[in-house]
């Protein structure tokens, strides 16, 4: 029996229309894996690269709030700080952050530089984030401006005090 002569009935196709079908190669199909295989650790190291610049920007952001903080601090303790150096610990966003303060004399006296610099505490050499800065002397309460020495606490013509008012 004729295995061409039996084909047509099976298939609707005639006997002379058939053709050999062609595959793919094992040369092909190896080549073909090779160029996924590339193109999948490229978007695999893009992904790494991603999720290592989030990482590194929230530790950045991190430091420079704590850094911030702690020159606030400062600025709003009594009185005006000494040159010196000096440092703390504290635990912010679930770590723990280490801080280092130098306050150092500037040429003007009335004038302090503050460098702070902010790491993270199991990598105390390795800085995340500096903040420079400069505090001045708070001037006394009743001083009057050298700028301006002839303005005094004097309301414009025409403003009054309604306490004074009341007392005439």
């Amino acid at each position: 029996m004729n295995v061409a002569a039996v084909m047509p009935a099976r298939t609707g196709i005639p006997a002379r229309g058939l053709r050999r079908m062609r595959a793919f190669t094992l040369l092909e199909v190896l080549v073909a894996l090779a160029i996924v295989a590339v193109g999948m650790i490229a978007v695999f190291m893009q992904a790494g690269q991603a999720t290592h610049a989030t990482a590194l920007m929230r530790d950045k952001t991190m430091a420079s709030w704590i850094a911030m903080n702690r020159m606030t601090e400062i600025a709003l303790e009594a009185g005006f700080p000494d040159p010196g150096e000096g440092g703390g610990a504290l635990e912010f966003g679930d770590r723990r952050w280490l801080w280092r303060e130098e306050i150092s004399d500037t040429p003007s006296p009335a004038i302090r530089r503050v460098d702070i610099r902010v790491s993270l505490e199991n990598r105390p050499d390795r800085t995340i984030h500096t903040l420079s800065g400069f505090l001045g002397r708070r001037p006394p309460p009743a001083a009057v401006s050298p700028w301006a020495p002839d303005m005094l606490a004097v309301p414009p013509d025409g403003l009054t005090d309604p306490a004074d008012e009341a007392v005439e």
